[in-house]
């Protein structure tokens, strides 16, 4: 079952799965720019562009996704929750239920870990006390802008009746498994998370690519 906003049915029922749209979660219902949930286009500050998938998206519509999950748990219990990385919704409807929850990440890892440099600007690893400050900086600034989410996790867990946590990235740590989407050879050598394994790329093209003109595609841009 396949519980996601009316964007996805198509690809979900393909693939063979049960599609259920959210009813309380964002719903965006069509891929045009009009339904776009974010509309970061619209910010002139850079800082406000990178704030709102935190609030619309991440962290904001947390306990609306965990109420969605509930309801689907109530009327056909579920054996797991395959969580969306940036959804930190799932993961607490998935607590919430009590069943197992894995978390799947369509891209590299956000969190901070050890021997890895700060992620954002793509650095290369730098040694020594300059490196260490460089780093100890960009993860500051990452975690920084996660923890803009936290007021709406801590009301959520709340109103579920969990106990808050520090930060959203602590969510990862109430997982059984978090599995990157990429490879280990596209990383710098690092110290993985507990309970965190990659599983390697997912190479298909969604269908949404082709519905886009060719020569919009095929540009040297």
């Amino acid at each position: 079952t396949v519980l996601a906003d009316d964007t996805i049915e198509a690809e979900a029922k393909e693939a063979g799965a049960r599609f259920v749209g959210y009813e309380r979660g964002p719903n965006r219902r069509s891929r045009d720019l009009d339904g776009d949930l974010l509309r970061d286009w619209e910010c002139d500050d850079p800082a406000e562009a990178m704030r709102r998938p935190i609030d619309r998206i991440m962290c904001g519509p947390a306990l609306s996704v965990a109420q969605d999950i509930l309801a689907l748990h109530q009327a056909d219990p579920v054996d797991c929750v395959v969580s969306c990385y940036f959804v930190f919704g799932g993961m607490i409807g998935a607590e919430s239920a009590g069943v197992p929850c894995a978390v799947l990440c369509p891209n590299i890892d956000f969190r901070e870990a050890r021997g890895r440099p700060g992620v954002g600007p793509g650095v290369h690893p730098l040694a020594g006390p300059e490196g260490e400050a460089r780093d100890a900086e960009l993860w500051a600034g990452m975690r920084g802008l996660f923890a803009l989410g936290q007021p709406a996790l801590d009301s959520a867990r709340k109103h579920l009746g969990l106990p808050t946590l520090t930060h959203p990235w602590d969510e990862f740590s109430r997982v059984e498994r978090v599995i990157l989407l990429t490879s280990r050879h596209f990383e710098y050598p690092y110290e993985l998370p507990p309970r965190t394994v990659f599983a390697g790329p997912v190479l298909a093209d969604p269908t949404w690519n082709e519905q886009r003109p060719p020569a919009e595609r095929n540009t040297d841009r």
